[in-house]
């Protein structure tokens, strides 16, 4: 979960309540800003790297068998 503007004094959501919803849900928590760029290049390679992953894992099931995969 990325959330944006941190650079905001007063922002709607803290980051507190940004770290504890994406916990909840077992989501990783950045917090960037267009503005100042901080970590918008660091969220898409996380994001990017955690697509390569998640896609990995799959192939490596469907080919175990574990997923069936129909076309």
């Amino acid at each position: 979960m990325i959330g944006n503007k941190c650079d905001l004094e007063n922002r709607k959501i803290s980051t507190e309540q940004g770290m504890e919803f994406a916990e909840t849900y077992s989501m990783k928590y950045l917090e960037t800003s267009a503005k100042t760029a901080l970590n918008v290049n660091e969220a898409f390679i996380t994001m990017t790297k955690d697509i390569i992953s998640l896609n990995s894992e799959k192939d490596k099931a469907i080919k175990k068998g574990k997923i069936k995969f129909n076309k």
